[in-house]
């Protein structure tokens, strides 16, 4: 989930100019642009992490933690 190259000099460039005393500080439009974009891949990314959980295993209930303890005992 990387920016595109423009996108993340875009980014690059109005971090830079935000920061205090800068010569030529970002315009509202530029602000709002670059919500916009990190604000789809957040989106991006919680999708990704939500299609991949549901590929995850999931925890074993107590049933099957005392019966594997049981199984260790008898041994």
């Amino acid at each position: 989930m990387t920016l595109s190259p423009e996108d993340q000099t875009f980014i690059t460039h109005l971090r830079l100019r935000s920061l205090p005393g800068a010569a030529d500080p970002p315009t509202l439009e530029e602000m709002k642009r670059a919500i916009l974009i990190l604000r789809g891949k957040r989106m991006a990314a919680a999708g990704a992490n939500a299609a991949s959980g549901a590929k995850k295993s999931t925890k074993p209930t107590a049933a099957a933690i005392a019966n594997a303890l049981a199984d260790l005992d008898a041994l």
